[in-house]
């Protein structure tokens, strides 16, 4: 009977592995990964789960869950793609995993899981790309792909594409310019190759007939140039600090559109990870004229490895980055006992450029004095009652007052 039950139970585990291998692709772009490069995948779901498809349902892991801050988008009904950096991994063999997907399997909901894996290996040469892909129709035809890092670069692509020039927009960070030449598509999907070293990354570029159409709901605010904005008067930060100088401040964005903006992202470009830590990379919503703060750290662990880092604070949001570049330069520690002009520092990392209006906190303020009068008066009422009923000193009448006379 124990033997007839583990076959059961394995043969529910086959068939629950066998439909997660039939409805759930997982496309690597890589299989041999480099730490603190691009990770790329597009994923394709053969069957429509009871349940879309999000980013808690993507898991990085070797031996632990490992964090991640993956730009995630719906390419159409069925295909996703995603792509994030990954961290400083060591050397292994890692997984990527869709996690709990919700399917009716033989009219029962099951949490259906399929992993793939990859290995990762650590060089001093480091090249990022962004966007990871690129969607396109005929009115929004033109498109850039920033690469980062001093690599030499090739690009090879098909006739489709129109590669005008590009341009150095930090040190170590160029943009190239791409346009499509729609009498020329005869694919809904072609691909950029960017060559370096003895690597390269593919870009997928999906392209679509017709005008991709922004769901009615949506206003498009022609007037509004910027959605997101940081909200601080400074360009930049160019700072030369000491080795056992520490930075800190928190840089505040707002959304200025009429509609919510989700999978907010942040990342660092240039060797900035190395001397610069986020409070967090993901935000889930930013709400209509609503302000939210990135914390954010410099040289933590006063202990720097190079005498200069470049780079910039990237904000992804809606497939559109907002950048903000800084620039740290390491010099010798000559003095001691500089504290107070540290914290000083630290404290004007970011200098604001507004204060956003808070109605619910004055509504808040406004609740809370309301409560302290009502207090106030419960309090006077009770000390009037106290007081009345307090035993009044009972006066003699006039007889009682002769007889009391009489009686001494």
């Amino acid at each position: 009977m124990k033997n007839v039950f583990i076959l059961i139970l394995f043969l529910i585990i086959f068939s629950i592995n066998t439909y997660a291998q039939e409805q759930i692709e997982i496309n690597l772009f890589r299989e041999n990964q480099i730490a603190n490069e691009v990770f790329q995948a597009e994923i394709i779901l053969n069957e429509k789960p009871e349940k879309d498809l999000t980013i808690n349902n993507l898991i990085l892991s070797n031996t632990k869950k490992i964090s991640i801050a993956p730009l995630f988008t719906k390419i159409s009904e069925n295909k996703y793609f995603i792509y994030f950096d990954l961290p400083f991994l060591e050397n292994g063999t890692y997984s990527f995993k869709i996690e709990n997907l919700l399917y009716k399997v033989d009219n029962r909901l099951t949490q259906i899981s399929k992993s793939v894996s990859f290995n990762v290996s650590t060089s001093s040469s480091i090249v990022k790309i962004k966007p990871g892909f690129v969607k396109v129709d005929e009115k929004n035809k033109n498109f850039e792909i920033t690469v980062i890092g001093n690599a030499n670069i090739e690009i090879k692509t098909s006739d489709v594409f129109i590669h005008p020039y590009d341009k150095e927009i930090v040190a170590g960070s160029r943009k190239f310019k791409f346009a499509t030449d729609f009498t020329k598509v005869k694919s809904p999907k072609e691909e950029i190759k960017i060559i370096y070293d003895d690597r390269s990354y593919i870009i997928p570029v999906y392209i679509f007939k017709e005008e991709i159409k922004i769901p009615e709901e949506v206003e498009i605010n022609e007037t509004k140039e910027i959605k997101i904005k940081f909200l601080t008067d400074l360009t930049s930060i160019n700072k030369t600090i000491k080795k056992d100088q520490v930075l800190k401040g928190a840089l505040k964005f707002k959304n200025y559109f009429n509609q919510s903006s989700y999978n907010i992202t942040f990342s660092l470009t240039g060797n900035l990870a190395e001397i610069v830590r986020l409070n967090q990379t993901f935000f889930e919503e930013i709400k209509p004229e609503e302000t939210l703060q990135q914390y954010v750290w410099v040289n933590e662990q006063k202990n720097p490895l190079q005498s200069y880092y470049s780079g910039a604070i990237v904000l992804n949001f809606d497939n559109s980055d907002l950048e903000f570049p800084i620039y740290i330069t390491i010099e010798e520690v000559t003095q001691i006992n500089k504290t107070e002009e540290i914290e000083k520092v630290s404290e004007e990392l970011f200098k604001v450029e507004e204060i956003p209006k808070e109605p619910i906190k004055e509504e808040k303020k406004s609740f809370k004095k309301s409560i302290l009068i009502f207090i106030l008066i419960i309090l006077i009422i009770i000390i009037i009652v106290l007081f009345n009923k307090k035993e009044k000193p009972k006066y003699k009448t006039f007889k009682e007052y002769i007889k009391s006379i009489e009686k001494r």
